[in-house]
């Protein structure tokens, strides 16, 4: 599929979820936790499932054999993080804004030919838009889950700086004007700049009209996490065979299913306080935790296929 079938196609069905949201506000109410949970046990956790086989590529060992030196590193970012988010949780919280900034810009940036500074920008002012409007596009709820686990409240913090509907306006301009003046340049016009750009438009409005958890689970699942395994299969192939979405899910079930008994071991713990804020959050805090050693394996990756 081309892509800009697929952009035509996130785009028509973010439109849906928006009118959804505005018509029927009930509706994605009642089924935005669901749609979060099917996203997540989906495409969400087996999309970072296959790290062990992209290193294994990346350094020339076998992924279905126990690699102590791979597996070691792995864990031992899980477990440091882990002791992060104990001991400093703004902090932590900070930081995982940072690497998801940067994690979703990459990924998103991939579509394009881009190369050197224009790349660079596409990436980081990407992951700015997406990853402030998670904050910002409904900063009362995401304000109530960051304080959940950190303890302090983004919202009165936000509230000394700018207005919240300003910040939020801004950081939704970010990538699209971006995007446009990056165009101007004779050297950087990217085909059907059109398609583009209603990407660029589509995925800012998602985030301000419709509900934060139902928004982030359609960018999740449809842009960040669908893309993300489309290149990861893409690197894999060789010049004999190229891989399935059916072998990809395959070959992450084992490590996607440790990860659902750890998400499963956290809702049961966190269900007996009762608090919807404190579930978001934790849920939130496990992923974190699983995206840094991601993130470090899909860099190296990028920095391959970019070479």
């Amino acid at each position: 599929m081309r892509v800009t079938t697929k952009i035509l196609i996130q785009s028509t069905i973010a439109l849906v979820a928006i009118a959804l949201n505005l018509i029927f506000p009930e509706f994605t109410t009642k089924f935005r936790y669901p749609l979060l949970a099917l996203i997540i046990l989906l495409i969400g956790m087996p999309h970072g499932a296959l790290d062990h086989v992209i290193d294994g590529k990346l350094g020339n060992w076998n992924p279905f054999s126990f690699n102590k030196k791979f597996y070691g590193w792995y864990l031992s970012i899980m477990a440091g993080y882990s002791l992060l988010w104990i001991f400093f949780p703004f902090f932590s919280f900070m930081f995982f804004l940072l690497i998801t900034l940067y994690h979703f810009g990459q990924a998103d940036a991939e579509r394009f030919n881009f190369s050197g500074w224009r790349k660079w920008v596409i990436h980081i002012t990407r992951g700015i838009t997406v990853v402030g409007l998670i904050v910002y596009g409904d900063l009362v709820y995401a304000s109530s889950v960051i304080e959940a686990v950190t303890g302090i409240s983004v919202q009165d913090l936000s509230g000394l700086i700018l207005s919240s509907d300003l910040i939020m306006w801004g950081l939704a301009g970010v990538y699209p004007v971006s995007f446009i003046l990056i165009n101007l340049h004779p050297e950087s016009r990217t085909d059907n700049f059109s398609i583009f750009f209603l990407d660029a438009l589509i995925v800012p409005l998602l985030f301000i009209y419709a509900d934060l958890v139902w928004a982030f689970s359609i960018y999740f699942g449809l842009w960040h996490s669908y893309n993300h395994v489309l290149v990861m299969l893409n690197f894999l192939k060789t010049e004999t065979k190229n891989y399935s979405f059916g072998w990809f899910y395959r070959q992450s079930f084992v490590f996607s299913l440790l990860s659902y008994i750890g998400l499963l071991i956290v809702y049961n713990s966190l269900d007996a306080f009762g608090s919807e804020e404190l579930l978001v959050s934790l849920l939130f805090v496990v992923i974190s935790i699983l995206t840094l050693p991601h993130m470090l394996v899909v860099e190296k990756m990028y920095s391959r296929i970019n070479s």
